[in-house]
């Protein structure tokens, strides 16, 4: 009888803490922010010298702050050409 209680009061109590416990929390609003890059600068530097900076220009650089980090992807868009002919 003592396990069985025991085992009803573990399965309680795991229903309960679980209820409570949630993997998501909801996000709203605008999370990330794209722009076009109009040009990249690499300079050539022999030294790590704060004046020596890549830099990344961009069409609209309005959605972004001083010291934001940001990801930078190169993507190309595939077309798929139909094969089939049609007759």
């Amino acid at each position: 009888m003592k396990r069985l209680f025991a085992f009803g009061s573990f399965v309680v109590l795991m229903l309960l803490l679980t209820t409570a416990v949630r993997a998501q929390i909801n996000i709203s609003g605008v999370i990330n922010e794209a722009t076009a890059v109009t040009g990249v600068s690499q300079p050539n530097c022999s030294d790590c010298s704060p004046t020596c900076k890549d830099t990344i220009s961009v069409n609209d650089a309005s959605a972004f702050q001083v010291g934001d980090r940001a990801l930078i992807i190169q993507m190309k868009i595939l077309s798929r050409m139909n094969s089939r002919v049609t007759t």
